[in-house]
């Protein structure tokens, strides 16, 4: 029997490796805020959009603002995933329902909150 040398042993350290990090799912981010749902209604009256997260996991402040959900890693293991610009879900999702209405043709106001009440009208 020959001994196990250095040089086998990298070669499984090597060939492990992918094995034990595709089984991460470490980093996962989601991206809500550029979503355009299909909407069946349209028309052009001036819609107000807001959202309010009540999460209780959010509001106790175990989870923060940002928080998805979870994602599972190979082995079962659970992994935080969070917006992907890194704004709370509930801006996220205000922007993509606002995305969404604006693309039929209302007019959004989200009552005076940045970035979305902006008077704009889908094309």
């Amino acid at each position: 029997m020959r001994p196990v040398g250095l040089a086998h042993l990298r070669v499984c350290v090597v060939l492990a490796a992918p094995l034990l990090l595709a089984a991460c799912a470490v980093g996962n981010k989601h991206a809500y805020h550029d979503v355009v749902a299909g909407v069946s209604a349209s028309g052009t009256d001036q819609v107000a959009v807001a959202t309010h997260d009540q999460r209780p996991y959010v509001l106790s402040g175990k989870k923060t603002p940002q928080f998805v959900g979870l994602s599972r890693g190979g082995y079962g293991n659970p992994f935080d995933v969070t917006t992907e610009n890194g704004r709370s879900l509930a801006e996220a999702m205000t922007q993509a329902i606002a995305n969404s209405l604006s693309q039929k043709g209302f007019l959004i106001d989200s009552g005076g909150r940045g970035g979305v009440g902006d008077g704009r009208r889908g094309a």
